[in-house]
């Protein structure tokens, strides 16, 4: 089974860990743009024949706290 090409990455791109192979379980690195971090760092060729997902979120958006000044 061969998952063929990785996806396409808003704010980034993956490259094939063993380039060109991707077949089930091959690996590919998610490579985001500066200013966003990878959810996963790594997608798999999954049996189904397609890649598991991986988004780059923007820096800073998460866990974001404020403090209210009286």
């Amino acid at each position: 089974i061969d998952c063929g090409n990785v996806p396409a990455a808003s704010h980034g791109h993956y490259e094939l860990t063993f380039d060109p192979i991707s077949t089930v379980g091959s690996t590919a690195n998610l490579i985001c743009n500066p200013g966003y971090s990878p959810q996963e760092i790594m997608i798999v060729c999954l049996e189904s024949g397609n890649w598991n997902e991986s988004t780059c979120e923007r820096q800073g958006n998460r866990n974001r706290s404020y403090h209210v000044v009286d």
